[in-house]
């Protein structure tokens, strides 16, 4: 939309340009109704409620200046285009190398391992949401008021809640998945339950280099997605 998509500049021209947009007759107009080639100059089709005032016909001088900067072409279709990567295609990685830099999680070097080619993406992205505590565990379907609070315990083991931390990491049955992993690698240390410290520890196994830590992710993702598909299949078979 001509008005309210952010085309040109950096936000939106019914916000840049509150006054003409507010006499504007058609506010969902888009820029190709707007602008016409006649004999090969751009006609600008303006629709007004009224007369401008002068100080709105400054306000539109301003918005002919701005949009004499805008290079048109005729042989291209209009499209989204994502500007955080060159490209011009949104992924959910571009997404969320976005929101990771710009929240609390801007200290966390090793979010990059989460991401591979050895992994589906499907996958990659459930275990950004165990990092940020976003599965949908009977806790919080419980306090979405979805399930009642009697069905709250964990489909193994029965004595807790199902939290994300104790399906994942401190249930017995997930605790015996975690330890067959390490001993299967040589490896013995006791674990964090919760996603983020998990992950970096999982990843941070001393004298690993960049190769090996990808294949370390790789483990974790995986692990962590198989006790998801057994833990639904536990509770809708």
């Amino acid at each position: 939309m001509f008005w309210d998509d952010v085309w040109n500049g950096s936000g939106a021209l019914s916000t840049r340009y509150a006054r003409l947009y507010s006499i504007s007759i058609n506010k969902s107009t888009t820029l190709a109704d707007l602008c016409l080639r006649r004999e090969g100059s751009v006609v600008w089709n303006w629709c007004w409620r009224r007369d401008l005032f002068q100080w709105e016909e400054d306000q539109l001088q301003l918005l002919y200046l701005e949009l004499q900067s805008v290079k048109l072409s005729e042989e291209k279709f209009d499209g989204w285009r994502w500007k955080h990567d060159s490209g011009g295609s949104y992924s959910v990685k571009s997404a969320y190398q976005v929101i990771i830099n710009q929240s609390i999680y801007v200290d966390f070097p090793m979010y990059r391992y989460l991401w591979s080619k050895l992994i589906p993406s499907k996958v990659s992205s459930f275990g950004w949401r165990v990092i940020l505590d976003r599965i949908t565990t009977k806790k919080k379907i419980i306090k979405r008021k979805v399930l009642n609070s009697n069905v709250a315990s964990c489909v193994w083991c029965g004595l807790c809640e199902e939290t994300s931390s104790h399906l994942f990491f401190e249930c017995l049955y997930a605790f015996k998945i975690w330890m067959s992993c390490l001993q299967w690698f040589g490896f013995s240390f006791v674990q964090n339950n919760t996603g983020l410290a998990n992950f970096e520890q999982f990843v941070g196994v001393p004298n690993c280099n960049v190769v090996n830590r990808v294949r370390w992710s790789s483990i974790w993702l995986v692990t962590l997605w198989s006790i998801w598909l057994a833990r639904n299949e536990a509770v809708f078979s």
